[in-house]
């Protein structure tokens, strides 16, 4: 779908913040880019959704690049309108195009939110504001969803929901998915690929394939994930 060559990113006054990035994004994948805070993670993914420019490199969309509402983007924060329903939150994107809202009602429903598409965010757990972002972001059906560290304020029991139900939609459907986490059990679980970053200035120090996403967190291949993803992260330490 998408290759980053030799991607570098400076910030006025200097920092470095990515630094020659090379990496492709394959039509289907669910690709976490995995790393430490600071590195650069979401920097990248504001570069692949067009919210900022490379200093160096480009980014080259092996097919077309997608139209509007082709890319879908779920941020650290919910950032919904406070005056509006979760039904009116959920359906901006299409509205905003003069498109039919019938489907945000439809990923409201996805979503476990049946019932509360009248409620305002100040009504909501976190955990449902998180899911309103996330219909808002899947109701236009996105080629391409970026989500940047999405679930980090939530409470584990919330996290391990929204992750299996994050995973079930990415298959659902069938949008290319780019993940960032700090988390080892969030991209072990998620991931078909992960990307590890090393410390900033951020590169592309590993890349991990892996057949599926996981589906049972007792799965062996699960502990087995983990346990590959930390011994990478600690070799990059150490070296």
């Amino acid at each position: 779908m998408l290759r980053a060559k030799n991607i570098s990113r400076v910030f006025p006054g200097g920092l470095v913040a990515l630094q020659g990035i090379d990496l492709r994004i394959a039509e289907g994948d669910f690709l976490v880019l995995l790393g430490p805070s600071g590195c650069g993670k979401s920097t990248l993914l504001r570069l692949i959704a067009g919210l900022d420019k490379p200093q160096s490199g480009a980014l080259i969309w092996e097919q077309k690049a997608p139209a509007p509402g082709g890319i879908g983007f779920v941020f650290q924060d919910p950032t919904l309108m406070p005056w509006a329903t979760a039904a009116e939150n959920a359906a901006l994107p299409l509205r905003l195009r003069g498109q039919d809202t019938g489907p945000a009602s439809s990923m409201l429903t996805r979503v476990g939110l049946a019932g509360f598409e009248h409620a305002r965010p100040a009504k909501l757990s976190g955990g449902m504001r998180m899911r309103v972002s996330l219909a808002r972001a899947l109701a236009p059906r996105p080629r391409l969803l970026l989500m940047d560290e999405p679930f980090a304020a939530l409470d584990e029991f919330t996290r391990h929901r929204l992750q299996s139900d994050v995973s079930d939609l990415a298959r659902e459907t069938k949008c290319t998915v780019v993940f960032v986490t700090h988390s080892i059990y969030e991209a072990a679980f998620l991931a078909t690929r992960v990307a590890i970053m090393s410390a900033r200035p951020g590169r592309i120090a590993a890349t991990h394939d892996f057949a599926t996403p996981i589906t049972d967190r007792l799965d062996p291949a699960y502990a087995a994930r983990v346990a590959d993803l930390t011994h990478a992260l600690g070799a990059l330490h150490a070296g």
